[in-house]
């Protein structure tokens, strides 16, 4: 087929699913099942996703695989989009941005009980950090020269921590409060906070710019609703999505799409 029938074909099936297109979305968030996502107080990232998808009138499939995967599926699958993705300046061109949703801090934590003497970043070059393959922080630390030890999955780190096989780690104060907060609460506290990123749903470059600026009206009109309401939850009561997803058993990956 020449190319240039090719591209027709290609954007054909864009046109074709123009008013509801199909997006794949991918992360390493747990994906709830219908009635744990109903009944979460917090419902967090992924139901921020759901409810952008669905006020753009967008369909979905989420599937959940480790992070460096679901970045990787990102950059070569042409309906993907990948979160919650930190938007630095390193990513900036391999995307097309839709948020943010979030705004996390990094933050150095460390064992209870020591003297770290850490007033800025640059007083932690002497101690070794846990990060994890893939991660921005990760590549934030390690391209400017720190000691990093990146695990495979950031679950190992307080373990690390604890057993003394790292000074710092790296975790992340989301809105929803400290993520370090679930491991270990009284033996993990925090040292320095060092940076603030926006997450975002970031998008494969074929995706189309009229796609993406139809998300992006979505996430805004969701963060007035939320700055309106004061709603500390995921999706204002009154606007959560009226399309639950649901799980697809089955699997190797937990799969979830919006209900027909």
């Amino acid at each position: 087929m020449p190319a240039r029938s090719l591209a027709l074909v290609l954007a054909c099936a864009w046109c074709t699913a123009g008013a509801t297109p199909t997006m794949y979305f991918t992360t390493d968030l747990p994906v709830p099942a219908e009635e744990e996502w109903h009944a979460s107080k917090r419902p967090g990232l992924t139901a921020r996703v759901r409810e952008v998808a669905n006020r753009a009138n967008v369909s979905y499939t989420i599937r959940q695989y480790p992070w460096t995967r679901a970045y990787a599926v990102a950059l070569s699958r042409k309906d993907a989009c990948v979160f919650a993705t930190s938007r630095t300046p390193e990513r900036e061109e391999h995307f097309k941005w839709v948020g943010p949703l979030y705004v996390r801090t990094w933050v150095l934590v460390g064992r209870a009980g020591q003297d770290y003497q850490v007033r800025t970043l640059e007083d932690a070059r002497k101690y070794r950090i846990g990060t994890f393959a893939g991660d921005a922080a990760h590549e934030y630390l390690r391209s400017r020269g720190f000691q990093v030890d990146a695990a495979q999955s950031d679950n190992s780190n307080p373990q690390k921590l604890l057993m003394g096989r790292i000074d710092l780690w790296v975790s992340a104060n989301a809105e929803t409060g400290p993520e370090y907060g679930a491991y270990y609460p009284h033996a993990i506290v925090p040292v320095l906070k060092f940076n603030t990123v926006g997450l975002y749903l970031a998008c494969n470059k074929a995706v189309p710019d009229a796609v993406v600026t139809r998300l992006n009206t979505a996430a805004a009109s969701m963060l007035r609703d939320l700055a309106r309401t004061g709603s500390r939850e995921g999706v204002p009561p009154d606007r959560r999505t009226r399309r639950p997803p649901c799980l697809l058993p089955g699997t190797p990956d937990m799969v979830t799409k919006a209900c027909e």
